[in-house]
């Protein structure tokens, strides 16, 4: 099911009791079984029909970096604004948006970096921040190394504090920005 979307065919040609099948279908996915056993047949039909239409995910579509990666630019923003809790800016090419919370009182800039985006973009965004006001700033990237990460981060000293968030980590919610900002929690996941 992790390399198929919704309303795409899956087909189990031993399906069995339908495990695959009910799973296909919780999922809004259209489902093909093939099983020579015509018990199995009958297992399936009844799991299905007592199987709802959809179940709750309690990851928030898209949770997979391949589905993420499909999206719009904007798309992105918007998952990403979700997930930081932000307000997006709409006039501002370098800036995607500022989280709803300051951080001791100081507003904090967002930017999601496309994998195919120069790395200038980072300084552009740096000179939106100083524009602003704000001394901090969070860049969230698709993919990052350990080693660029640091890079980013320690690129412009003292004038703007740069962090740079992987999407993993936003999909896994495994951090508290606050505390990422303050220097408690700087080891996340890449």
């Amino acid at each position: 099911m992790s390399a198929t979307d919704e309303g795409d065919i899956v087909l189990d040609p031993v399906c069995g009791s339908g495990t695959t099948l009910v799973a296909a279908k919780s999922l809004k996915r259209q489902w093909i079984g093939i099983d020579c056993s015509h018990e199995a047949i009958e297992i399936s039909r009844r799991r299905l029909a007592a199987t709802p239409d959809t179940v709750e995910v309690k990851h928030h579509a898209p949770y997979r970096l391949a589905r993420f990666l499909k999206l719009s630019r904007s798309a992105k923003v918007e998952y990403i604004a979700e997930r930081l809790d932000m307000h997006i800016v709409q006039r501002n090419g370098n800036i995607d948006g500022f989280l709803k919370k300051t951080i001791d009182g100081v507003n904090v800039a967002v930017r999601y970096i496309e994998s195919d985006e120069p790395k200038t973009v980072i300084n552009q965004f740096v000179q939106a921040i100083e524009k602003k006001q704000s001394k901090l700033g969070i860049v969230v990237m698709s993919h990052v190394s350990k080693k660029e990460k640091e890079a980013i981060e320690n690129k412009f000293g003292t004038s703007v504090q740069i962090f740079v968030i992987s999407y993993q980590n936003i999909c896994e919610n495994n951090f508290n920005i606050e505390d990422v900002i303050n220097g408690r929690q700087l080891t996340l996941a890449l």
